[in-house]
């Protein structure tokens, strides 16, 4: 059974590794196209493992799916969903959607009011998945395009 739950700092390899797949199987969709930047330091994936800003769907210790939550410094009614990945073999089984609705659930949860995220334009897949998750377009770039959801107030 293929479990959700956010990653923690004894999760630090585990996220480095599907990061690393995601850069070299899909790099059009994680890295700009004009440049092909260095992994993340593994510094930077250990403080935000230890904010609790990324969940995982595993399959008992094995990671499918990630997707992170990340802080918006200019409104704190606000966080970014960033690094959406599935693995091929995963696609198909709904993670994504279960991510998405944790990573809003935990947002709600915070007081926050709206979800935003950046996806590339030729990333159709993600694009149709985001639109049925309920977000919108506010603009679109010459190679991507920002999307809201604005969150429900929670109880």
């Amino acid at each position: 059974m293929t479990g959700l739950r956010r990653l923690d700092a004894l999760d630090v390899a585990l996220w480095c590794q599907i990061r690393a797949e995601a850069l070299r199987l899909s790099p059009e969709h994680f890295a700009p196209p004009d440049a092909g930047p260095p992994p993340e330091p593994e510094a930077d994936f250990d403080a935000r493992l230890r904010d609790g800003a990324v969940w995982a769907a595993l399959d008992g210790g094995f990671i499918l799916a990630v997707a992170a939550r990340g802080a918006d410094a200019a409104d704190p009614r606000r966080v970014w969903l960033q690094s959406l990945y599935i693995r091929p073999a995963a696609r198909g089984q709904g993670l994504a959607r279960r991510l998405i609705a944790a990573i809003e659930g935990e947002a709600a949860g915070m007081g926050v009011r709206e979800v935003w995220l950046e996806v590339g334009l030729s990333n159709v897949p993600a694009r149709t998945l985001y639109t049925a998750c309920g977000y919108v377009t506010l603009r679109e770039g010459a190679q991507t395009a920002l999307m809201r959801k604005k969150l429900a107030a929670a109880a």
